[in-house]
C-alpha cells in the first residue's frame, strides 16, 4: 500500500504551478479542498494578488500558552526546461523514485506537512499547528511570505517556524523587515 504522502505528492506534481510562467491557482484550490476534508482543522485563504492565494490551515492545540508550530511550504515550481526522461507533470514512480516538476522542491514537503497535519488530528496535541502553503517562492519577490508578514501573522503569535527548504531565507527576511528574532 502506498503511503498517503506519496499519493498526495503525485497529485500535487500533476498540477502545474510554474512560476513565473504559470499560476498556483489550481494547486491552491486542490490544497484548500484537501485540507477542508480534515475534521477539526480551520482553513482559510489569503489573497496575495489576483489568482494567487496562500492557504492557511490550523489545528488548535489544548494549551494556548505554548508557541504554535508553523510549517511553511510553497506551491510554485520553476518552469519546465530541457528534455525530461519522464513527463514532468505525470508524478510517475519508477525504481522507487517519484519523478516530476516539484517532486523535491517542494511538493513533497507540502504533502508531508499536509499529511502530518491530518495524522495529528488523531492525537492529543498541546500546541497549535499551522500548515501554510504559499505562492511565489520561486519568483524574486516571495509575495506569499510577504503577505503573511504584512498581515501580521508572525507578530500575532511568537512561533516556531519550520520549512524544509530555505527556512533561513524566511527567518532572515522576517528579522530584517521587522527586527524580530
Amino acid at each position: 500500500m502506498t503511503h498517503e504522502a506519496i499519493l498526495l505528492t503525485q497529485k500535487l506534481v500533476q498540477i502545474p504551478s510554474e512560476n513565473p510562467v504559470g499560476s498556483e491557482k489550481d494547486c491552491a484550490t486542490y490544497v484548500e479542498r484537501w485540507l477542508r476534508e480534515i475534521e477539526d482543522i480551520d482553513v482559510s485563504v489569503q489573497r496575495v494578488e489576483e489568482g494567487r492565494t496562500n492557504v492557511i490551515a490550523k489545528r488548535t492545540g489544548s494549551d494556548p500558552s505554548l508557541r504554535p508550530l508553523v510549517i511553511l511550504a510553497h506551491m510554485d515550481t520553476v518552469p519546465v526546461e530541457g528534455k525530461w526522461t519522464f513527463d514532468p507533470f505525470a508524478g510517475e514512480i519508477a525504481n522507487g523514485k517519484l519523478y516530476g516538476r516539484g517532486a523535491c522542491d517542494m511538493k513533497s514537503g507540502l504533502a508531508a506537512a499536509m499529511t502530518a497535519l491530518k495524522q495529528g488530528t488523531n492525537h492529543a496535541n498541546r500546541r497549535d499547528l499551522y500548515v501554510i502553503a504559499t505562492v511565489d517562492e520561486e519568483g524574486p519577490f516571495m509575495k506569499g511570505a510577504c503577505a503573511l508578514i504584512d498581515e501580521g501573522l508572525f507578530q500575532k503569535m511568537p512561533s516556531s517556524l519550520l520549512q524544509n527548504q530555505q527556512a533561513c531565507t524566511y527567518l532572515l527576511f522576517i528579522k530584517v523587515r521587522y527586527g524580530t528574532k
